[in-house]
């Protein structure tokens, strides 16, 4: 972007009544969850089930077929704890946030990190959803959707304990 592209970029901003904002995979890899690398940091988050079903990316983790509901929660406790729950506002983000200020605004992102949430910009609609929620798979027109943080913090810190059990994972998401 040339200095007069950017001058009159930040003019339009200046003078926006609101702000739509639209995010996809690169702002995740930006922030260093990438969906397909196949590097330390795959094997630092799935550990041990990146060998023993030969997951290649994170991309395939999420919509690989486990043979078991252990192992799949085990990867999905994994991933949120590392990319949700241990999330930190990275310099993009907050980028983001500074240039809406206190403008009236709109996230629309097929982003699933639900890192604009964590970071307090709400009005927002994750058109992919977000892995911190869930409906049930076998019912959903009769189930609301559930807030799974906690269940999924407790998930990974049984599977880290070595002590997670199938009576302690989520049935029928």
């Amino acid at each position: 972007m040339t200095n007069k592209a950017a001058k009159i970029a930040k003019q339009w901003l200046d003078d926006a009544d609101a702000i739509l904002v639209t995010a996809s995979n690169g702002l995740s890899i930006s922030e260093g969850l990438n969906l397909f690398a196949n590097d330390k940091k795959l094997k630092e988050v799935l550990g041990d089930l990146v060998d023993k079903y030969h997951l290649p990316n994170l991309l395939t983790a999420l919509v690989f077929k486990y043979p078991n509901q252990l192992d799949y929660w085990r990867m999905v406790a994994r991933v949120v704890e590392y990319y949700g729950n241990n999330y930190e506002i990275s310099n993009y983000m907050q980028d983001i946030k500074k240039i809406i200020g206190n403008k009236s605004y709109f996230v629309w992102t097929s982003n699933i990190d639900h890192h604009f949430a964590l970071v307090g910009l709400t009005n927002l609609f994750e058109i992919e959803g977000n892995w911190f929620e869930g409906v049930c798979s076998n019912h959903p027109a009769e189930h609301s959707v559930h807030y799974l943080a906690s269940k999924l913090h407790e998930i990974y810190e049984k599977d880290q304990a070595g002590t997670l059990t199938e009576a302690d994972i989520l049935k029928a998401y």
